[in-house]
């Protein structure tokens, strides 16, 4: 039994929507969802628990142009599937993008 079709969408700045499918071949119950990031602060990257009529969560308070990966695994007659995992990167910033280059750029030019 695996979950898939594990897309992520509605990405922006500080937010996203993870999406899969359940197995039609199972009985199952819901789906365990995993959140993993290399960035330091990960305290809105919360693992969480769909039940079985829900096939998406979302995620808020995410930092922008951080790489976010999600397993999603399926809950079938107290048996975990095999992981299925999707990955997206939250939009950067334009605003903080076009700060550092303005910053930066007045920088490099003084020296």
């Amino acid at each position: 039994m695996v979950s898939t079709d594990v897309t992520v969408s509605d990405t922006n700045p500080t937010s996203l929507t993870v999406s899969w499918t359940y197995p039609s071949d199972s009985e199952y119950t819901g789906a365990n969802i995993t959140c993993a990031t290399n960035y330091d602060n990960t305290s809105n990257c919360e693992d969480k628990t769909a039940s079985k009529d829900k096939s998406s969560v979302s995620y808020d308070g995410l930092i922008p142009g951080v790489e976010y990966k999600f397993i999603v695994t399926v809950v079938s007659n107290g048996q975990l599937s095999t992981p299925s995992s999707g990955k997206s990167i939250t939009l950067g910033n334009k605003y903080l993008f076009v700060y550092k280059i303005l910053i930066c750029g007045s920088f490099f030019r003084l020296w």
